[in-house]
């Protein structure tokens, strides 16, 4: 398998659809599907709603 950095967005959607495949894989190829919109990864994660549920 070709490295995600390396991987044609058809590529890297097909490889997160693939349920057979390690999730961590799954999920490294959504972050680089992200990095390619603009989307900042980084942000997400500090802000993905940890803090509230530990609050609740």
């Amino acid at each position: 398998m070709k490295p995600l950095e390396n991987m044609t967005d058809v590529e890297l959607i097909e490889t997160v659809m693939k349920s057979e495949l390690d999730y961590d894989f799954r999920i490294h190829a959504a972050k680089q599907i992200m990095e390619r919109i603009g989307v900042n990864v980084n942000d997400i994660s500090q802000t993905s709603g940890l803090e509230t549920r530990s609050e609740a």
